[in-house]
């Protein structure tokens, strides 16, 4: 800043003497005071993680100081909630801690203070011309379509596509199947296909129910001849298949009839495919502490400046809307800087809103000329 602004461009004994009198609790923020379950296994060491408006903390209790600490200048936003977690000592992992806050503020108080609201202008249309106030009328006639939200499910449509492309009766897995083998899944969901396990042979025999033959599952020899795919690949050996679990199959295909394969044989075709992450599901250490605020600030709300199809004529300059200044500051002189954009006119109207050091609600009306200001 010194080396592109100079010197000159601040008045430094004003700058570094400035002091912050915080005249309402919540201009500091919200308190909390993180009272940590005092036990001879009590921690340490915690990490207060980030929200929008404050970093990330890290927080180390001395060996002898209470289980408790307190953190000040919090400004969560909206349903903004708080995290913290336990650092173990011996290898710098996270873990969730048994604690309760309080909070300081917790509530919003109320107040019986009643305030002047500026009064409508009772001559809502500018003199120009009768097409100018006929638009201008039928601004607020128009119909506003709601919201329109387009949501769609990508897993199902991948199904009704598989589906879709398949000549064969196709049998997707869900988390209830996954507890299955194959053999069980193609005898409950297989239509005329049935398996059973070969233990001499150590395979899976598959085939259609006309042509398997009732003996003993010790005795050699497949009971049937349908064709299996497994990913894309024939099997030869069916090995594989003895003891397959369905929890890493995607869906099965069941294609009785042999159409769309060329009509190979007359047991059927088969066709499994797998995704080993279909049910898969993590094991999740919980690592931190939720915690809620009880109260919250609200973001700031963004003001839309109209555009305007001309900025000459009389509409604009008795009604026009020139800048929306949500954050301002008057120095210890009471003075106040704004930046607006030229507008090219002999005045303009400012509203104020907002509320004084001693707690006064502010709403006032101030018209300013502009001819003896010099504009950038």
């Amino acid at each position: 800043m010194l080396i592109t602004q100079g010197w000159s461009s601040f008045n430094w004994r004003k700058l570094f003497s400035q002091k912050n009198n915080f005249a309402h609790s919540f201009e500091k923020g919200i308190t909390v005071r993180f009272n940590i379950q005092d036990d001879k296994n009590s921690q340490k060491q915690f990490l207060i993680h980030a929200l929008s408006n404050n970093p990330p903390q890290f927080i180390s209790l001395n060996d002898d100081s209470k289980s408790a600490f307190v953190l000040n200048n919090y400004y969560p936003t909206n349903n903004e909630k708080a995290y913290i977690s336990s650092i173990r000592k011996k290898d710098g992992k996270l873990f969730k801690t048994p604690m309760y806050p309080q909070f300081s503020p917790n509530s919003i108080p109320q107040t019986n203070k009643s305030a002047m609201h500026l009064t409508t202008n009772n001559n809502f249309y500018a003199v120009e011309n009768t097409f100018e106030l006929t638009t201008f009328n039928s601004l607020n006639t128009g119909d506003f379509l709601d919201e329109v939200i387009i949501k769609t499910n990508l897993e199902e449509k991948r199904i009704l596509e598989i589906k879709k492309e398949s000549f064969a009766k196709v049998k997707f897995t869900t988390l209830q199947d996954s507890y299955l083998t194959l053999e069980e899944f193609i005898n409950i969901y297989g239509l005329s296909f049935n398996a059973r396990k070969n233990y001499i042979t150590g395979t899976l025999d598959i085939g259609l129910s006309s042509s398997i033959r009732y003996q003993s599952p010790y005795s050699e020899g497949n009971l049937g001849g349908t064709i299996i795919y497994l990913d894309g690949q024939r099997l030869l050996d069916n090995s594989i298949l003895f003891n397959l679990s369905m929890s890493i199959v995607d869906y099965v295909e069941f294609n009785r009839s042999s159409f769309g394969e060329g009509f190979t044989n007359n047991d059927g075709v088969i066709r499994i495919v797998t995704n080993p992450m279909k049910f898969y599901q993590p094991i999740k250490r919980q690592t931190t502490t939720e915690i809620k605020f009880p109260i919250t600030f609200s973001k700031a709300k963004k003001f839309y400046i109209p555009k305007y199809n001309s900025y000459t004529d009389n509409f604009y300059k008795k009604y026009g809307v020139v800048d929306w200044l949500p954050m301002n500051k008057i120095d210890e002189n009471g003075n106040l800087n704004l930046d607006v954009k030229n507008i090219k006119t002999d005045k303009i109207t400012l509203f104020f809103e907002g509320v004084s050091a001693d707690g006064e609600f502010i709403f006032d009306k101030k018209t300013i000329s502009l001819k003896d200001y010099k504009f950038y």
